[in-house]
């Protein structure tokens, strides 16, 4: 190998890196405008099951069926807060780890839970593992199975 060849070489090594590392962003730009389409899409379909569902009960389960494109809503819910009556109310729940789910939560605020904290702070929460056990020794959300992660995201109006 002379030096001319080994320099050519050093320079399509380089130019190799080079490409890697754009094909790399690339691949990021790319992953994110096809989540962005499947978000779009998704907040599309909620909009649509509002006006073509039938019910409460219909509409909700369309929800919980689009948001399984975006993310696991294995033990998922939704629940309404009744500010005057100081209560959240569940009125949709798939749980495969607790069979009792309490269909009203009266004085929710003097009681600390995840949905309370989402509510009261009005803004979107998403925890994982760690974040859920740091917020149970807070004494928030005690009592709950823990595994993966969590969220909950408020419908301020």
């Amino acid at each position: 190998m002379t030096k001319k060849n080994g320099r050519r070489e050093l320079k399509t090594l380089k130019a190799c890196d080079d490409c890697k590392a754009y094909i790399g962003r690339l691949e990021k730009k790319i992953e994110k405008v096809a989540r962005i389409k499947r978000i779009n899409k998704t907040l599309f379909g909620i909009a649509n099951a509002v006006s073509a569902t039938s019910s409460p009960d219909e509409l909700y389960r369309s929800i919980h069926q689009l948001l399984s494109h975006l993310m696991d809503v294995t033990n998922f819910y939704i629940a309404l807060y009744y500010q005057k009556r100081d209560a959240i109310r569940f009125v949709y729940a798939v749980d495969t780890r607790d069979d009792l789910m309490v269909e009203w939560i009266e004085n929710f605020t003097e009681d600390k839970t995840l949905t309370g904290e989402v509510i009261l702070k009005k803004e979107p929460m998403f925890l994982k593992e760690e974040q859920l056990f740091e917020m149970e020794k807070k004494g928030i959300g005690r009592g709950g199975v823990f595994k993966g992660l969590a969220g909950g995201t408020p419908d301020i109006k």
